[in-house]
């Protein structure tokens, strides 16, 4: 069974990135592959803004994502960047990270912030060693509408591209994952 880690890069957990990444989850939960994930806000905030990779938190994440076949990544654009706490998680990773996994980046934001995606997002995933990333989705916070007691709503045509970006992430993890262990099913 392929594994896949997201990423929440989400300040809150009642925001649009929140939403987005939590549809997500279920998604990937429903294809049956294996999934954890690092909520960024909820490691130290000093591990963060001091780099401190050494963190145990941080260790954690790493061992998480070393593992995985797919990565997600759910970011909320700030003033047409990513945001600050994403970046800062990123900066802790070692180069290497993301190599030969497939990495599916979502950025949830306003409207006019869609380059995001391609000129903030990819060129870390480029630093990082992602040579396998898959057409990202862009999803803008008015596609998401969340209730007064937390619940949340996604527009039908943002559900279809998470829908189907989804199940292209799973689909390119299960052919990982079978040439990864090819030789087991041998007798």
């Amino acid at each position: 069974m392929s594994y896949i880690h997201i990423i929440s890069g989400s300040p809150s957990a009642y925001s649009s990135a929140a939403a987005v990444e939590d549809y997500i989850g279920r998604q990937l939960r429903r294809s049956g592959v294996t999934l954890s994930a690092t909520v960024v806000r909820q490691l130290p905030a000093t591990a963060l803004m001091q780099q401190e990779a050494d963190n145990h938190g941080v260790l954690s994440s790493v061992a998480l994502l070393e593992q995985a076949q797919g990565v997600v990544i759910v970011a909320p654009v700030v003033k047409a960047a990513c945001g600050g706490i994403v970046k800062c998680y990123l900066d802790l990773l070692p180069a290497d990270i993301f190599a030969g996994k497939f990495v599916l980046p979502v950025v949830v934001g306003a409207p006019g912030c869609r380059l995001v995606l391609e000129y903030g997002l990819r060129p870390i995933l480029s630093a990082l060693s992602a040579d396998i990333v898959l057409p990202g989705v862009f999803a803008a916070e008015n596609d998401v509408c969340i209730s007064h007691g937390g619940t949340a709503e996604l527009e039908d045509r943002l559900a279809t591209k998470l829908d189907t970006a989804c199940q292209r992430l799973t689909s390119e993890c299960a052919l990982l994952f079978a040439k990864q262990y090819e030789g087991d099913w041998q007798i």
